[in-house]
């Protein structure tokens, strides 16, 4: 089914690891249900990019990591 969703931003205000574990859920659930082309996610923590690197096997491959 087409998504009439292109884009979807996630902004995680925690920023730390548990957080990120905790967002895969949400973010399997968006692309199962909504299926957008992109999905941006943005941590306040801006040092650490959990997805770009401990996460990364698990992280969708529509994700997109804002620095």
């Amino acid at each position: 089914m087409k998504s009439y969703y292109k884009n979807i931003l996630v902004i995680n205000t925690g920023g730390g690891l548990g957080d990120a574990v905790q967002h895969l859920s949400l973010l399997n659930y968006i692309n199962e249900n909504i299926n957008p082309e992109k999905i941006y996610y943005y941590a306040t923590d801006g040092r650490k990019f959990w997805y770009n690197n401990k996460l990364k096997e698990y992280a969708p491959e529509n994700l997109i990591v804002i620095k």
